[in-house]
């Protein structure tokens, strides 16, 4: 029977690819989700408040300093690096000499009452007009007599390094509580650093540190701290000094454990270290209990110790794009957790006790190796996306979907499934989407959808069905149909 709408239906395996989440999905967004509503609560993500480090539009900056009706800050914006002028140099030398050459060259097939000055001239721009200001020019003025070319004119600097010293000095005039070099390509900071007494936001977002200075720790109100997208390795142990420090953002840099300084901190309620190269979360994790976001997405970690379950005010954990192959039983502990994102790791069962997770709205399983699910999960009833796409279920527990009252979407797509879940017409009646592509069901039941009255979106595609049910008519809701390469 050809499909209302003939959609073309995707054969490919998975794909590969988290006051303040002004600390941006940027893949997914410059800055993850859970910084905004984790700083409304503790003072400063969910969505990307990073905003490339805007300032609020109350302000008014004036070169790197910015005025805020209730909060001093200061703000520079990017510069470029000075061009690379040794490199300019010597291409300017080579092109001199070639000049050279080709005018010793022609001068002798010249009369010999040709004798005035020759003089040759060249022009050396930089390639990149996009990306950098307008180039130095140097003028070669060659004489005949002369082996070596001579440059004339004086070399100017065209852009200026940021000099962050002075943007501290500025800001320590000004009492700022709020500094932000960004996207400065700043390669390390000063010690003066520890001058800046009053901050309470620190940004150092973009640039090229490899670490931070111990004088860091004497910064004793700051309550958040952004050095997403640097080289650092590892963290100063002056860190500790840091009491009140609520959010940590350490995306995109180059950490190969979870620094030790990172577990005293024990003020922390949002921790940031995806995309990172950890291989290992210690048991002195559970030092963080005041945390409420846990990001340890895109590392390379096999396991989660079982003090994971001492964080009991975690709301959100993340740690998906790992090589995790086990969930530890105590997870169940965590319950107040909203949010657990495990897609895209190596598991093969979940724990029992992931039942207890009863505020659960978002759960993760796509892309692992699961190959059953645990009946518990049913007391999970707010679970709103039920997605367990490319994995190995051949069967769900009974009545799951049934006890999932707000389902509006069931992705069972890419796994082993030759029959509908157990659960009848129930099952469907708040789904708006359903999608089973790439299994192995056979028929659809005669009123499987006789409750659906919400679904209108329906793909079967690539399974064996060889008929159609003979109430297909009463499916008026659906609007998009997919029955492709089937033998209907």
């Amino acid at each position: 029977m050809a499909s209302r709408r003939a959609t073309t239906p995707n054969r490919f395996p998975r794909s590969s690819s988290a006051n303040t989440e002004r600390i941006a999905n940027y893949c997914d967004d410059y800055v993850p989700i859970g910084l905004a509503s984790a700083m409304a609560n503790s003072d400063p993500s969910t969505g990307s408040a990073h905003s490339n480090h805007e300032s609020p539009s109350s302000s008014r900056s004036i070169g790197s300093l910015s005025h805020q009706s209730s909060l001093s800050s200061i703000t520079v914006p990017p510069t470029l690096p000075p061009p690379n002028a040794e490199h300019s140099h010597h291409s300017l030398t080579a092109a001199a000499a070639a000049a050279d050459s080709a005018s010793t060259s022609s001068s002798a097939s010249r009369s010999a009452a040709n004798t005035g000055v020759m003089s040759h001239s060249h022009v050396s721009f930089n390639d990149d007009q996009s990306a950098k200001p307008p180039p130095t020019r140097h003028v070669t003025v060659l004489q005949p007599d002369q082996n070596k070319p001579k440059p004339t004119g004086s070399r100017r600097q065209t852009a200026n390094a940021f000099d962050i010293a002075k943007a501290i000095q500025k800001g320590k005039e000004e009492n700022v509580k709020r500094f932000d070099v960004s996207k400065s390509q700043i390669t390390q900071i000063p010690s003066s650093i520890k001058e800046l007494v009053c901050l309470v936001e620190l940004y150092l977002y973009q640039n090229k540190l490899a670490l931070l200075p111990a004088e860091i720790g004497f910064l004793t109100e700051l309550q958040t701290l952004g050095v997403s997208e640097n080289s650092l390795t590892g963290l100063p142990d002056s860190l500790v000094n840091l009491r009140k420090l609520r959010v940590l953002d350490l995306r995109h840099n180059k950490l190969n454990d979870i620094p030790p300084v990172v577990y005293q901190l024990t003020s922390l309620n949002t921790l940031f270290l995806r995309f990172n190269r950890i291989r290992q979360v210690e048991n002195d994790i559970q030092a963080l209990s005041a945390l409420t976001t846990l990001s340890l997405r895109e590392n390379k970690i096999d396991t989660l110790p079982p003090a994971i379950g001492r964080l009991v005010n975690l709301v959100g954990l993340d740690i998906s794009y790992n090589h995790l192959k086990t969930i530890p039983y105590d997870i169940g502990n965590c319950a107040q957790l909203q949010s657990l994102d495990l897609q895209h790791n190596e598991i093969r069962t979940l724990p029992a006790s992931i039942g207890n997770l009863k505020l659960l709205n978002r759960l993760g399983l796509r892309y692992n190796q699961l190959e059953s699910l645990p009946q518990t999960l049913s007391n999970c009833s707010q679970i709103q996306e039920f997605n367990i796409e490319s994995n190995n279920v051949t069967l769900l527990p009974d009545g799951l979907l049934s006890s999932l009252v707000n389902l509006s979407s069931i992705t069972l797509s890419r796994n082993k499934f030759d029959n509908f879940p157990m659960g009848g017409p129930m099952q469907f009646r708040s789904v708006t989407s359903l999608s089973m592509e790439l299994n192995q069901v056979k028929n659809i039941p005669y009123g499987i959808f006789s409750r659906a009255e919400c679904l209108s979106k329906l793909n079967m595609s690539i399974n064996q069905l060889t008929s159609l049910p003979l109430d297909i008519r009463t499916w008026n809701k659906i609007v998009e149909l997919n029955l492709g390469t089937n033998q209907v």
